[in-house]
């Protein structure tokens, strides 16, 4: 949460991103030409609808 300074935010403090080498890297390059099953974006339309119906009931 940002906290208020002179009537200005101020930003937080980002993490550093780790750096992948080897296997690690090839994993994650690989991982990421995985298709999504159509099961699995089905259960990501019913959590955004979730969430969606959560921040009208507000």
């Amino acid at each position: 949460m940002a906290k208020k300074k002179g009537g200005k935010k101020m930003a937080t403090q980002i993490a550093a991103t780790p750096i992948l080498k080897g296997k690690d890297a090839q994993n994650l390059l690989n991982s990421l030409n995985d298709r999504a099953t159509e099961k699995s974006k089905a259960n990501g339309k019913k959590l955004v609808n979730f969430f969606k119906a959560m921040e009208k009931g507000k």
